[in-house]
């Protein structure tokens, strides 16, 4: 399957930025576009939410879940989800860099945060800034066939999007 693919190519970088977020026994934490680092901070003992648009995305880390304690997935778009309470942790694993308006976006998960709260997460800046992805992206685009229709760069995993925005 191609997310557990993906999965262990992103580890390290998920592994430190699990670090980073420093996640306290207890803690309620928001995981946004989530998976295996819902897991990682559940087992820290943090209360995870995991949030996500894609059905077999939640699926699949439900299934990774199921002897995980504290970790819960819901379906949303966490741009606009309500929060039944505030979160001390809002985490992210290449998630937030969909947003359609990231002013929104983060003003309405800021009002989600504790007083205390915090928010960390990782993701890629654009192509040109990311020379390892679009080298190699530019090296295959000769022998993929050509998009039938435009291509929307905001799919999360649509790597002809992503070897069209190089």
């Amino acid at each position: 399957m191609n997310q557990i693919k993906l999965d262990c190519m992103l580890n390290p970088l998920a592994a430190e930025v699990v670090r980073i977020a420093a996640a306290i026994p207890g803690e309620r934490v928001m995981d946004i576009g989530c998976g295996d680092t819902s897991i990682a901070l559940a087992r820290i003992a943090a209360v995870v939410k995991g949030i996500d648009l894609s059905r077999p995305m939640l699926r699949l880390a439900s299934q990774r879940a199921k002897s995980i304690q504290g970790v819960t997935f819901t379906q949303a778009d966490a741009a606009v989800v309500p929060f039944a309470q505030s979160v001390q942790l809002l985490f992210s694993r290449f998630g937030v860099m969909f947003f359609e308006g990231p002013i929104k976006a983060f003003s309405h998960l800021h009002s989600g945060l504790s007083e205390e709260g915090r928010l960390v997460f990782i993701c890629w800046q654009k192509p040109s800034a990311n020379p390892w992805m679009s080298l190699a992206g530019r090296a295959l685009q000769p022998f993929l066939p050509a998009p039938v229709s435009p291509p929307d760069p905001r799919v999360p995993g649509h790597l002809p999007s992503l070897i069209q925005l190089m």
